[in-house]
């Protein structure tokens, strides 16, 4: 007498519970491996900020000690001019250490930029013949250009880099030479900046004199971003208060009406870059 085979396939129940369990165990994979991925990307992102920062020193030993300017706002022909624009004169805007978007005529693409005009105001600007690598300037975390075709600069230099921003700072607190900065290995010169579907215009400010977030910054590492300093080193910093977070999560647009940074404590990330900001004193 043959024995009857016993039927194998899965029920419906089972197939429901297996799936259960493979989208519970995607959903706590999936977070810890984005947050690998952010942390990976630390490292080509820090070693990018120390040949910045390494570039800029060079440029400052080749230039008398003058620094590359934080500008990223002019183009070719504002650098021909000998007219005072926007408050800066000619020589600080012919130190800006990238140029606007521009396409190769050297025409401003600023009101229409994209990733190819963007990496040709790099290349036109004073820190180009001390690195010729574009990926330096682009932190593999940062998304915006596959995304927007825009944004593939990631990093941007600070307003008292020779950069004076009215809003945020007064007008003698710029510093235009390297031997001015006090406590170079304390006092970041580069930041990783998120405008969101955006480039990275200008230079990047934190209100010094009132005290609050200005210009947004990134979180592409796991909420932390990396920092470039006046003596050539990098460094990752942890985004720790709440409340930075939550302004990262909001896009860290300028305005965060809904995120008090200053009461009952003044928010810690905040204080540390107040206080690590280069300017005069």
């Amino acid at each position: 007498m043959k024995k009857m085979k016993k039927n194998t396939a899965f029920t419906l129940i089972e197939l429901l519970v297996v799936i259960a369990i493979i989208a519970l165990l995607l959903a706590i994979l999936i977070p810890s491996l984005t947050k690998a991925k952010q942390l990976a990307a630390v490292i080509p992102c820090m070693a990018n900020q120390r040949t910045i920062a390494m570039a800029f020193n060079m440029y400052a030993d080749d230039n008398n000690g003058w620094m590359v300017t934080g500008h990223a706002i002019y183009d070719p022909a504002a650098l021909t001019s000998d007219a005072t624009m926007m408050g800066r004169t000619a020589d600080e805007r012919r130190r800006s250490w990238v140029l606007a978007p521009i396409a190769k005529d050297g025409t401003n693409k600023s009101s229409a930029p994209t990733v190819e005009y963007e990496k040709n105001g790099i290349m036109a600007g004073q820190l180009w013949p001390y690195m010729e690598s574009l990926d330096s300037f682009h932190c593999p975390a940062d998304k915006r250009a596959s995304r927007y075709d825009i944004g593939w600069r990631s990093y941007s230099m600070v307003a008292g880099i020779g950069a004076f921003y009215p809003p945020c700072m007064d007008e003698d607190q710029d510093i235009q030479k390297i031997t001015k900065i006090s406590s170079p290995s304390s006092k970041y010169i580069t930041v990783e900046e998120s405008e969101n579907k955006w480039w990275n215009m200008g230079s990047w400010a934190i209100n010094i004199r009132d005290q609050y977030w200005y210009d947004p910054i990134a979180g592409w590492h796991a909420s932390g971003s990396t920092l470039g300093f006046a003596d050539g080193h990098a460094e990752k910093k942890k985004w720790r208060d709440k409340r930075t977070r939550e302004w990262l999560q909001g896009g860290a647009v300028k305005e965060s009406p809904d995120i008090d940074h200053n009461s009952p404590t003044m928010n810690p990330d905040m204080v540390y870059m107040l206080k690590h900001f280069p300017h005069r004193r």
